[in-house]
């Protein structure tokens, strides 16, 4: 990369290259594993590190490097609390529970979350919120994923499709699991129509194998076989 040279190198142009790694590193993670060292080296921003360390993790995470995801995370989190950034390290905090769930370490995560969205506002409460119910679900406790979730419903509009998405297919399955086949049906339909609609085929394909078992449990045969034959198209 490029250095954005001397008369760049304040703590707002610092800034801006931490929340530019952050925003690209899933999409494009070479490029924000190139912004974020540079930021390490010039910046004594606070902002700045929280935000390329994120940007860190999230690049290890595409890149299936747990370990390494972690760390960025944790030290995200260390970061900001020196620096008393409750909302940074909050969120923060929200994506170390990701790593710490991705490694099979639950209690951990539902502990993480737990502590961070008192300290979130606005959309990341809301995907903190989120990513709670979610963890609740998949740790087999769909009773509380659903308490977590069903609440959200209203407020998810703000989001991009792709978490509306996440949304709905999982709160699907908690409703699936919880002899609700109906009302799953209907939740994976949405996330269904979000994947069609954005071009998802791999996504679409897989919500369509979830609408299946949603009839299946719910007695209607026709309306699985009928989603078999759309895989099938």
């Amino acid at each position: 990369m490029p250095s954005p040279g001397p008369a760049s190198t304040g703590p707002d142009r610092l800034r801006e290259l931490g929340a530019e790694a952050e925003e690209t590193a899933s999409a494009d993670p070479e490029s924000a594993r190139a912004r974020a060292p540079w930021v390490f080296e010039h910046a004594d921003d606070a902002v700045a590190l929280v935000r390329s360390n994120r940007a860190l993790g999230v690049v290890e995470r595409t890149l299936k490097r747990a370990p390494e995801m972690e760390s960025a995370f944790r030290e995200a989190v260390a970061v900001a609390n020196r620096a008393g950034l409750a909302e940074e390290r909050a969120f923060s905090e929200v994506l170390l529970a990701s790593a710490q769930q991705i490694g099979g370490r639950t209690p951990e995560a539902l502990e993480t979350l737990a502590r961070a969205i008192p300290d979130l506002v606005g959309e990341r409460r809301l995907l903190a919120q989120i990513q709670l119910g979610i963890v609740r679900g998949q740790a087999g406790d769909y009773t509380g994923g659903l308490a977590t979730l069903d609440p959200l419903a209203e407020q998810i509009a703000i989001l991009s499709p792709a978490r509306r998405a996440i949304f709905h297919v999982n709160r699907a399955t908690c409703l699936l699991q919880t002899n609700r086949a109906t009302e799953a049906i209907a939740a994976f339909d949405r996330a269904l129509a979000i994947y069609e609609d954005v071009g998802e085929r791999h996504l679409a394909s897989n919500a369509l194998h979830n609408l299946a078992r949603a009839y299946a449990a719910d007695g209607q045969v026709v309306g699985a076989l009928r989603c078999f034959e759309r895989i099938d198209a």
